[in-house]
């Protein structure tokens, strides 16, 4: 009688337990696509400062879209980071719209959007905040937790997102 009861105990737990599998993303979980930012080096741009002459420093860069038939962000920002510090980060060109788009920035430019003169060690990530067409903004250099790019960059050939420019 006991090993009944102990069974039909255990069974009624399992069935009250039991609940609908919604799949793999529940349906209050809504899925967003973002399209992933492309950042290249110009041919003729250099990566390094230098600090002797900070005014012959050019930087050259453009901005297009890994996969240009994919839906569109509503626009780009792009920013960069001081020295890793994701909470020193500045928007050096905000709503970007047209991909391709080429830039250009100087060391003076660098040295004003952080209001110090450049140093010796110091560098500069340029990245790109990505507004998805809800207007959601997902961030290359979050303060906590990992930027948009993390899942993209193992799997996708030729895929980045910063561009490092050091001052030596």
């Amino acid at each position: 009688m006991k090993k009944n009861l102990i069974v039909g105990f255990i069974l009624a737990i399992l069935f009250i337990a039991c609940s609908k599998d919604d799949g793999p993303v529940p349906k209050a979980i809504a899925l967003e696509r973002v399209p992933a930012p492309l950042l290249k080096l110009d041919a003729t741009s250099s990566t390094f400062i230098n600090i002797a002459d900070p005014a012959s420093f050019i930087g050259k860069f453009t901005l297009s879209l890994y996969f240009p038939n994919d839906i569109p962000p509503s626009k780009f920002d792009i920013v960069l980071r001081k020295n890793n510090d994701n909470s020193n980060t500045k928007v050096f060109q905000a709503g970007v719209t047209t991909y391709p788009s080429s830039f250009t920035i100087t060391a003076a430019q660098i040295s004003t959007l952080f209001g110090a003169s450049l140093a010796v060690n110091d560098n500069y990530d340029i990245g790109v905040d990505v507004y998805a067409k809800s207007g959601k903004k997902y961030e290359a250099f979050p303060v906590t937790g990992l930027g948009y790019a993390a899942a993209f960059q193992p799997d996708h050939p030729g895929f980045n997102v910063v561009i490092r420019y050091s001052v030596r």
